[in-house]
Formats: C-alpha cells, structure tokens, sequence
C-alpha cells in the first residue's frame, strides 16, 4: 500500500464488512 493507506500500527473500525465492498476492504487490511 502507498503511504496515504498505510495503517500500520493504527485500529481501523470498517463497517459493513460481511460482504460487499466492506468485505474487500477487510480482505486487503488482512
């Protein structure tokens, strides 16, 4: 990931994340 999406040490609250665009994003923080 570039700098501007690194969330490297941080808490990341993602919500909708049983399916749909949600469950990308879970999949690429993963």
């Amino acid at each position: 990931m570039n700098d501007l999406l690194d969330f490297s040490g941080k808490v990341v609250l993602v919500t909708g994340s049983s399916r749909g665009i949600g469950a990308e994003i879970i999949k690429a923080f993963g």
